[in-house]
């Protein structure tokens, strides 16, 4: 018998206890998972009003295919807010999904970043800046040119502050 609640609950307190990590707050989820999940009985058990100490809201109707991630409910009074993602971005041709099939991807807002910069792939360069000017001429006709280039990259504080997880 599948218990997504408990799963869900289990992996946010291991994030929490581990080195750079923090509770899950956010859960996105491929629509496959969603499908599934929204038919859950321990899902549902948590919408019955007639039990003192639940308090979850879900959409159970059907998604379209949408360019936005779409939130789908909460859990826990909003301490777990659901969400649906169904956008793809292409790969070398090939168009595929940010939230791998029978994936979910739980974060917290805890996660947080800083911004490093790579070096800059220009023999003028060669050095890691947050943005590198470049002016050149051209002649006949007369021509400046000018052009900025920069090589940043997000780096997680809290790496474990995230997971991926495949249900399906």
């Amino acid at each position: 018998k599948a218990t997504p609640i408990d799963d869900l609950e289990d992996m946010s307190v291991a994030m929490s206890m581990t080195k750079g990590g923090a509770p899950a707050e956010d859960v996105v989820m491929s629509p496959s998972v969603w499908k599934a999940l929204r038919k859950n009985q321990q899902l549902l058990e948590q919408l019955d009003t007639q039990v003192a100490g639940t308090n979850a809201t879900i959409d159970r109707g059907p998604l379209n295919n949408s360019d936005e991630v779409i939130k789908v409910g909460s859990l826990g009074g909003g301490r777990f807010i659901l969400y649906v993602d169904s956008r793809q971005y292409m790969e070398k041709g090939i168009s595929k999904p940010f939230i791998p099939e029978g994936g979910v991807n739980l974060m917290s807002r805890s996660v947080q970043g800083t911004q490093c910069f790579g070096a800059i792939m220009d023999l003028d360069a060669l050095i890691a800046m947050k943005l590198f000017p470049k002016i050149w001429k051209q002649d006949d006709p007369s021509v400046e040119m000018v052009m900025t280039q920069s090589a940043p990259l997000i780096v997680p504080v809290r790496p474990n502050a995230t997971a991926l997880l495949t249900v399906l």
